[in-house]
């Protein structure tokens, strides 16, 4: 317990150390606070335990509490600490389920554990980042006339102070400036929730990874995959999509959520990609040219794999079944699974 205790205490201070350089360092050193704030609590709770990620959360909360200002305290509680430690929970959750007779395996006929799938963490993380986004949004403004005031002035301070920079001089007309203020009330919400889950879900994946490169991870690794997500979910895509052309707080509410799901069926599509090119000679060229589409042709590539995910959604494409895979290693190339 002494253990857990003092990893819990060191984990939650050097995320409040991440989350402080976030705000007040230079842009490089923000952008790493801002990727790696939660890694230090997925560490501890995935190596020790969920209890040494929750005093490292209370740990974090009361150091910036005190060394910064409540109300920092209070943005780390609810953006890192509650989320990171709710999907380490999610992950750590395991039940005894009797095997069947002739199960193939050391424990043939033998009680298994059955661990919490990846899919439903993937399926929490898509929620808590749906509701953040629209959290994020609603600080803008207490109503939907200072929400848009607020992007109009954004707006109105890129087209004067970065985009000449950009555009070599050119300046925008009042025109463009209020098409760009209405486009981003648009695509912000999604694009902030889709941020947030992605931040969320590399932690919880690069944490795991740390931890079974010590030898700590208190779970196996998943087969990333076989990655699904609740049957529910191709319905609430639908019903998010249809959202988006409501206006008010509804239309931002479906937005959030729109770019929550959609990163979620992305992942779901690349788990098919995993699953149905294993085996193959060509497989990690397959791969490498995929990850590398998404990353240049993010527009055009990422829309076409979350079809792929939202049609396994609807009707699996994939075998279940199969050899095992093989260990995740640690070497070079796109994420094992």
């Amino acid at each position: 317990m002494t253990n857990t205790l003092l990893i819990g205490i060191v984990a939650g201070l050097a995320a409040a150390l991440l989350f402080a350089t976030a705000a007040v360092g230079s842009v490089p050193v923000r952008l790493v606070g801002v990727l790696l704030t939660g890694l230090p609590l997925v560490i501890a709770g995935m190596g020790w335990g969920r209890v040494a990620s929750g005093i490292g959360a209370l740990s974090g909360v009361l150091a910036l509490t005190v060394a910064v200002s409540p109300s920092f305290g209070l943005a780390f509680l609810v953006s890192q600490a509650i989320p990171l430690v709710y999907l380490v929970h999610l992950s750590g959750l395991s039940r005894v389920v009797p095997a069947t007779v002739g199960t193939a395996g050391p424990a043939s006929g033998q009680a298994a554990t059955e661990w919490y799938p990846a899919g439903g963490v993937v399926a929490a993380a898509a929620i808590m980042s749906g509701l953040l986004a629209l959290g994020l949004m609603l600080m803008l403004g207490p109503d939907m006339s200072q929400i848009k005031s607020s992007l109009r002035g954004f707006a109105e301070s890129f087209a004067t102070k970065m985009f000449p920079e950009i555009a070599g001089g050119r300046a925008l007309n009042e025109t463009e400036i209020a098409e760009l203020a209405e486009i981003s009330l648009l695509l912000l919400p999604a694009a902030m929730a889709l941020s947030v889950m992605a931040t969320m879900l590399f932690n919880v994946w690069l944490g795991s990874r740390l931890a079974l490169a010590g030898g700590v991870l208190s779970r196996p690794w998943p087969d990333l995959s076989l990655l699904t997500l609740p049957r529910a979910f191709p319905a609430l895509f639908a019903l998010a999509t249809v959202g988006t052309f409501f206006a008010g707080y509804s239309g931002l509410l479906a937005a959030a959520f729109f770019g929550a799901l959609f990163f979620a069926f992305v992942l779901v599509g690349l788990a098919v990609i995993h699953n149905v090119t294993r085996g193959h000679p060509w497989r990690s060229f397959a791969l490498w040219g995929i990850y590398g589409a998404v990353i240049v042709f993010s527009s055009l590539a990422m829309p076409l794999i979350a079809v792929l995910g939202l049609a396994d959604g609807i009707r699996p494409l994939r075998q279940s079944g199969g050899p095992s895979p093989p260990r995740p290693s640690t070497g070079a190339g796109p994420p094992a699974s």
